[in-house]
């Protein structure tokens, strides 16, 4: 369902597979020997991410990291949203498919494993994601098990929102009234206001 032309380039300068370009995308293949079914692979996964606009995801979150960067918590939440969003382009990649595809999506992305260099790009996606994510990764890939989208929670969590801000009321408070232009000329003396 792709109707952009995607560039396709071998790059020396890549440690794997990665998609890059905002305007302009460029799908970058380290100069490595790939088999058929690993391209397969490598351009599915990136063109998912591609088609989902994750560079521009990558983006905001770098933006709120350069913005809150004294907040440790930030760059938790942004090493944590990287993670989940190659755990789920590989749910998107091997969604409706059997065991045996679930085997080569996984045998290629070892094999990007194992010829990986050590560098990489800031605003791109790349195919292998460091060892602690390959471990969430796998283990997403071989659960059969039907994954929940949380709609239902999304509609609760509205309507508790939408009635908590009808909780909320904005007004004049009547019993308060204002007194101007009073002042007292000392101390020894009270004065007081009747009717107005």
């Amino acid at each position: 369902g792709i109707r952009r032309k995607v560039k396709l380039l071998y790059c020396k300068r890549v440690g794997s597979p990665m998609m890059t370009g905002f305007f302009k995308p460029v799908l970058l293949v380290p100069e490595a020997d790939y088999g058929a079914t690993e391209l397969q692979m490598i351009f599915k996964h990136e063109l998912v991410h591609f088609k989902r606009g994750d560079i521009w995801y990558k983006l905001l979150l770098s933006l709120a990291n350069a913005i809150h960067w004294f907040n440790p918590l930030v760059y938790v939440m942004v090493k944590r949203a990287n993670k989940d969003l190659e755990i789920t382009c590989d749910s998107e990649v091997i969604k409706n498919s059997d065991t045996e595809f679930r085997k080569q999506y996984s045998a290629s992305i070892l094999a990007a494993i194992n010829k990986r260099q050590r560098r990489q790009t800031a605003f791109s996606t790349y195919f292998y994601g460091g060892e602690k994510t390959m471990k969430e990764r796998f283990s997403n890939i071989f659960d059969m098990t039907k994954k929940k989208k949380g709609a239902l929670a999304l509609v609760v969590l509205a309507a508790l929102l939408g009635f908590g801000g009808t909780l909320v009321a904005y007004g004049e408070s009547t019993s308060a009234q204002t007194i101007n232009n009073i002042a007292l000329l000392n101390g020894v003396n009270s004065y007081a206001l009747m009717d107005g």
